[in-house]
């Protein structure tokens, strides 16, 4: 299996924001592929703010 992710900048993207308060557990899984899945915990003691770009094509 391939898997590839292209991101491409564009003028009508939309700026989603997001802010995490302190001391917030974040808890991110990921499938790669059937039967392997990744999971990563963040433990965050400040302020995160992470900016997601969607392209709205």
């Amino acid at each position: 299996m391939t898997t590839a992710e292209t991101t491409v900048p564009s003028m009508s993207s939309t700026i989603t924001t997001e802010t995490t308060p302190p001391n917030t557990t974040i808890t991110t899984t990921a499938i790669i592929a059937p039967n392997i899945t990744t999971t990563g915990i963040t433990t965050v003691n400040m302020t995160t703010t992470e900016t997601i770009a969607q392209n709205m094509t």
